[in-house]
């Protein structure tokens, strides 16, 4: 099965976050990622979405200033 894997980029530097993310939804101007695994919750606060690239299984997130 292919899950996201979900990167937060700043300063050009990308960070892994999360692994085996199924689900993302937006909710109070926050991003919120399920992970399938144990059905963890991440929450991003004060990130835009950069990239979705199905392709390669990845999800990125821009820290915002």
């Amino acid at each position: 099965m292919c899950l996201l894997k979900a990167y937060v980029e700043k300063d050009g530097k990308r960070r892994l976050v999360a692994k085996d993310v199924a689900l993302i939804y937006a909710k109070n101007g926050e991003f919120r990622l399920k992970n399938l695994k144990d059905m963890e919750e991440i929450v991003l606060e004060n990130v835009r979405l950069s990239t979705l690239d199905a392709l390669n299984s990845i999800v990125i997130f821009e820290k915002e200033t």
